[in-house]
């Protein structure tokens, strides 16, 4: 771990997207700041998150479990997916300001759409009650929730599919049957939560 966190360090050229056991990742994000992922040890399924500034180590993010990757950038917060991704499970997301690097959002779910120009990220996610579908800004930290239906029988992975988003809309699709699918349709003028 002490020799993997040097070579982080001295490695600011080298960029590699995604998690591989027993590597180091130096993924680039907006600001010009680098997340470092890093395995904690062999014998476990966990990463933790630094963040370089100007070649020094700023901060620890902390720990997360299972695989880590950097999920979306955007201008002033990142999500960082951990877990899931392949194995059948709903993946971690969670959601860090670049300002101080405090956990400002976090879900289990499935992201549906990312758009990395305008770095929105629509994903479903799981609630002890009621499921949602969530619209995230994260150039500004806004979040929109919105119902998802229950009567999909899928609950991960692959189980819904985004027809269109528009500044007025969502519109989602997906399968009830091996034969039907349904669409639902989602007003978001008066669903911008902050």
């Amino acid at each position: 771990m002490v020799n993997g966190l040097k070579e982080a360090k001295l490695a600011s050229d080298k960029y590699r997207y995604g998690f591989h056991r027993d590597t180091e990742n130096l993924i680039p994000i907006k600001n010009g700041d680098t997340l470092i992922i890093l395995d904690n040890d062999l014998d476990t399924v966990s990463a933790t998150i630094y963040l370089k500034h100007r070649n020094k180590l700023r901060k620890t993010i902390g720990w997360l479990n299972m695989w880590a990757w950097l999920e979306l950038d955007g201008d002033n917060y990142f999500m960082i997916g951990s877990g899931g991704r392949g194995s059948g499970n709903l993946e971690d997301l969670n959601v860090f300001s670049k300002k101080n690097l405090k956990s400002v959002y976090s879900a289990s779910g499935e992201p549906i759409y990312e758009d990395t120009v305008h770095s929105i990220a629509v994903f479903f996610a799981e609630g002890n009650k009621n499921d949602t579908f969530v619209i995230y800004n994260l150039n500004n930290n806004t979040r929109e929730f919105f119902s998802a239906p229950m009567d999909n029988l899928c609950r991960c992975c692959s189980c819904w599919n985004l027809d269109k988003l528009t500044s007025d809309s969502l519109i989602i699709s997906y399968k009830v049957d091996a034969l039907n699918e349904k669409i639902v349709r989602y007003n978001r003028s008066s669903k911008k939560i902050k």
